[in-house]
């Protein structure tokens, strides 16, 4: 079996979404109730109310919503009528992140009751550099074959879905170059688990255990993650 290839992060990213079950628009037209609970809960990261907006000049219903900004921790949190999203350019150390979804999930639950979560979605976006002196061209040719009239400028990069099991819902990686660091490869890991039978908590862990799974069948080693189990703050 061939050594794998060290893969040195260079800039991971991290968003999550949960969806409910069914959308409620009270979450719109009784608002108060929903902002109150998330000044209190968000109070912990430093929000203030200069940091909560409300978004409802928007071309649809579907895009209205919540803002809430966490400038300490750079996070940016949503909240519409049929889910909330966090995301971050940067993952904040600790459990930050995981402690930011379990406070908004208690918060929309306690402020309409009738609302669960119904998925959960995470994407991890990476960038890296190659070891060995391995080039990000090689390295994607491995795994796509692009008819050689179209190289190099056609040449970009590829998707992979994966079907869903047990817990896990759907699955998809992306492979191609990184268009933010020259000559590095940039990799999206996205995942869907069924809130029904995992916590957001260990969805995070998940999606942890996911992502070097996939790295491990790229031939890829991930460095420099700093302990990505302990960042994420997810259970295993």
């Amino acid at each position: 079996m061939a050594d794998k290839i060290g893969f040195t992060i260079l800039q991971m990213e991290l968003s999550y979404q949960g969806h409910f079950t069914r959308p409620s628009f009270r979450l719109l037209t009784h608002e108060s109730r929903l902002l109150d609970g998330l000044l209190a809960g968000m109070g912990q990261f430093g929000v203030t109310p200069a940091d909560i907006r409300l978004d409802t000049a928007v071309p649809s219903l579907a895009e209205a919503g919540i803002t809430c900004l966490l400038h300490r921790n750079g996070v940016h949190l949503k909240i519409r009528p049929d889910r909330f999203e966090a995301s971050c350019l940067k993952i904040p150390e600790g459990d930050v992140f995981a402690r930011v979804i379990r406070q908004t999930h208690d918060v929309v639950r306690d402020s309409h009751p009738p609302i669960e979560l119904q998925s959960h979605t995470i994407a991890l976006p990476v960038h890296g550099n190659l070891e060995g002196g391995v080039s990000c061209a090689d390295f994607l040719r491995r795994y796509i074959t692009c008819p050689p009239e179209l190289e190099p400028t056609s040449f970009r990069g590829a998707i992979y879905q994966l079907p869903g099991e047990e817990e896990r819902l759907s699955s998809s990686f992306e492979i191609q170059p990184s268009l933010l660091h020259p000559g590095a490869l940039f990799t999206r890991v996205t995942l869907t688990l069924d809130a029904q039978r995992v916590t957001a908590e260990k969805a995070l862990g998940a999606a942890e255990a996911y992502f070097r799974n996939v790295l491990g069948m790229l031939g890829l080693e991930a460095k420099g993650a700093g302990g990505l189990e302990s960042v994420l703050g997810g259970e295993r």
